[in-house]
């Protein structure tokens, strides 16, 4: 299975603390690749380093997973967001709108409305994916 910071912060989530040999067993990694990747995320600060060579999430990185699990993540090796969004249809979380992917199109940013280019709900204006998750959806920018 490929390593993606998705799947590491879920991990992390799911067992509390962890060590580098748990990416190691998980993600099939080497154990320098499974420290470097550690301190990689620890960096972005999403992860804290304890005693005993122990990690754990921060505020930032709970923030973070909750993003991806939201609207998902960029990685193409992550089989969580290809199994979310693998239908034809995606749900806004805000008012539970049901919109076909061939009806969406990408926005460019507006002054007020639209504070970042991407896909918005047609029915209440909630932000649902960025531009590059919609573009590997295929959905095309607004003309």
């Amino acid at each position: 299975m490929k390593n993606c910071k998705h799947l590491t912060l879920k991990l992390i989530n799911s067992m509390g603390k962890i060590y580098s040999f748990n990416l190691m067993q998980r993600f099939n990694l080497s154990d320098s690749g499974a420290r470097t990747y550690l301190l990689y995320i620890e960096r972005q600060g999403l992860v804290e380093r304890l005693c005993n060579a122990q990690y754990r999430l921060t505020r930032e990185g709970l923030n973070r997973l909750e993003w991806f699990e939201k609207y998902g993540c960029t990685s193409n090796d992550c089989r969580e967001c290809k199994d979310k969004f693998k239908g034809e249809a995606i749900t806004c979380d805000y008012c539970n709108n049901l919109s076909m992917f061939e009806d969406l199109r990408i926005e460019k940013e507006g002054l007020l409305i639209r504070p970042k280019p991407g896909v918005y709900c047609s029915h209440c204006e909630n932000y649902l994916m960025s531009v590059k998750m919609a573009e590997k959806r295929k959905i095309k920018w607004i003309s």
